[in-house]
């Protein structure tokens, strides 16, 4: 069995059967991560190992291999044995990057200090920042949790704005610490309540935000009433953001979006994949395919279900991507499937040995 919580945490697919994928532990501070390749046309193995002492986040194509981020500032392109590490900005400033995509010929960056990175040569990642990005007075920061386009000129990022730390009154403060001193308990928990509620009338909940760069500018998005979770472009004319609520918006920047409810339970959505004519979106433990007609997206979708192992029965969706005219669909506890888009589910089992953390 894999050990110390090790799960898939990111993935990418190049074709019908070649993959990469990262592995780590949940927690933090346990900077150690496991790449595993798969290529069944390798003459020496189908799989091959790598490892890094850093937690991979995200992960996607970039030339004939990939390019994987970690959390804690680094890139990694990766190409059959060869992994060069990159870094993508200082790491003293401690915020974490969430997400990589390869947008036209370059690969671009978000991460939780409302962070956009492009890079512009070998180990050299310019920051790119806007006034568009203020989170507004309310707010400490923008957490971009995803980041993708259709080329140069055509840019989306989205996340949630990050609530400001509310000062406590310190005569309110000193209070309660006097009344615990005292043994004093009615007063204790009184003073209590009147912290939680002043800092619950203090605080303001935090708000959706996504941008559009149009080759000269970023635009705001109006989703300040959403969650947005994943950005998906199919093309210039339609994105889809996987947001809260049960709900994906599709549009564009410059025609505006229509949310369309998926699920009925309100629930996230974490990831968007095109097959033909269907949209397949996942949430915390659901796949669900629709099919998209001229009139719009059928409301009644269905779910998919993967032929999970024994071990794992219950799916933990990860990431979705369609390649050719097969989906995979990476699952968190171990789990690499390929679907055909009808009934036959294909599953690429791990071998257990490459999980261990020493081998």
């Amino acid at each position: 069995m894999p050990e110390d919580n090790f799960k898939i945490r990111a993935a990418h697919a190049l074709s019908k059967d070649k993959f990469c994928l990262a592995i780590h532990a949940e927690q933090l501070g346990d900077n150690f991560s496991i790449i595993l390749q798969y290529d069944p046309s390798n003459p020496i193995a189908a799989w091959s190992r790598g490892e890094r002492n850093s937690r991979i986040t995200a992960m996607c194509g970039f030339g004939e291999g990939y390019a994987a981020l970690s959390d804690n500032g680094d890139a990694y392109l990766i190409e059959g044995q060869s992994i060069k590490n990159e870094t993508v900005y200082n790491t003293e400033s401690k915020w974490q990057l969430d997400d990589i995509a390869r947008i036209g010929s370059d690969l671009y960056v978000s991460g939780r200090r409302q962070q956009v990175y492009r890079r512009v040569g070998v180990n050299n990642w310019e920051q790119i920042t806007s006034e568009a990005f203020a989170p507004g007075t309310d707010f400490s920061s923008i957490a971009f949790k995803s980041i993708g386009g259709s080329g140069s000129d055509n840019i989306y990022v989205c996340g949630m704005t990050q609530a400001k730390s509310i000062k406590k009154d310190p005569q309110l403060k000193e209070a309660i610490q006097a009344a615990k001193k005292n043994r004093d308990r009615e007063e204790y928990v009184r003073l209590s309540a009147l912290a939680r509620k002043q800092e619950s009338a203090a605080s303001k909940p935090n708000e959706g935000r996504a941008y559009h760069w149009n080759g000269t500018e970023w635009d705001d998005i109006s989703v300040e009433e959403y969650s947005p979770e994943v950005i998906y472009v199919e093309n210039s004319d339609k994105v889809y953001i996987g947001v809260n609520q049960g709900d994906i918006l599709i549009g564009n920047a410059e025609d505006g979006f229509d949310a369309v409810h998926v699920h009925d339970e309100m629930t996230n959505v974490y990831s968007i994949a095109k097959m033909n004519d269907k949209v397949i979106c996942s949430t915390s433990y659901d796949l669900f395919s629709f099919v998209e007609t001229d009139a719009g997206m059928d409301a009644d979708g269905q779910r998919l279900k993967p032929k999970l192992s024994k071990t794992h029965p219950t799916p933990s969706p990860l990431k979705i991507q369609t390649v050719g005219d097969v989906m995979f669909y990476f699952d968190y506890n171990f789990g690499v499937y390929i679907w055909d888009g009808e009934d036959e589910w294909t599953q690429i089992p791990i071998p257990e040995k490459l999980l261990k953390r020493e081998m």
